[in-house]
């Protein structure tokens, strides 16, 4: 495990706020997710992916470099140091590796992609690498920021927010590698999803932009013949 540690990007030499990382179980183990979540990581998501031979848990966790280093040290506790040894009822017990709950329920630690914070049905992940709209979940002190820095990616934000206590979730458009970028440099995603697209996010682009939406949504409609004049009927 230290050397997939060690294989993520170097945080403060890539000028990263931080990196964010897949965390893997073993088959029908279960992750130790309050250490997921404490010291400079934060855990997002975790889900269970059935495998041939059981269940998986994939963990989705942010991780600032002191995360890193924090998580480095458990790894290294684990293979250097033991508990002490203890009594329980007049029962030895004898000590065991540090950290051993969560070092022996992991599987592997990667860096994650978009797909790690996709909280929509995978079905409706964009397949393609071709401008797409996106529903972004941030941290709220970091919005500001992501909003601002997001167009020098090719990441366009509507002007439309939907606020909660933990979450501010903002319309964009772009396409995969763009909107990657922009999460890997930026931070503060909380979670993708695919959006539900309202009125607000067209008033909110340029008109140029309003117009190009149109003449997509124009290019996907039919027409039927109908001999009542007065009545139009199409399909998408």
């Amino acid at each position: 495990m230290l050397q997939a540690i060690d294989a993520l990007p170097d945080i403060p030499a890539a000028e990263l706020p931080g990196v964010y990382l897949e965390v893997r179980s073993r088959i029908d183990e279960r992750l130790k997710k309050g250490s997921l979540d404490a010291s400079g990581l934060t855990l997002l998501r975790v889900a269970e992916t059935p495998d041939p031979g059981g269940t998986e848990e994939r963990a989705t966790v942010f991780a600032t470099a002191k995360g890193i280093e924090k998580l480095r040290k458990k790894v290294e506790q684990f293979r250097t140091e033991d508990t002490p040894d203890r009594e329980k009822d007049g029962e030895f017990i004898p000590g065991r590796p540090k950290n051993a709950d969560l070092v022996q329920s992991v599987a592997a630690i990667t860096e994650a992609g978009l797909r790690a914070l996709w909280r929509s049905p995978s079905g409706k992940f964009p397949a393609a690498d071709v401008a797409t709209v996106w529903e972004v979940w941030l941290e709220p002190q970091m919005t500001e920021g992501f909003v601002a820095a997001a167009p020098n990616y090719g990441v366009t934000v509507g002007a439309d927010r939907l606020e909660f206590p933990e979450d501010i979730v903002v319309i964009v458009e772009a396409d995969r590698n763009q909107l990657a970028q922009a999460v890997r440099r930026l931070g503060g995603v909380r979670a993708l999803a695919a959006p539900t697209i309202t009125a607000d996010f067209f008033d909110g682009l340029p008109v140029a932009e309003q117009a190009q939406w149109v003449d997509e949504l124009a290019g996907r409609t039919t027409y039927t013949d109908n001999p009542d004049p007065r009545v139009r009927t199409h399909s998408q």
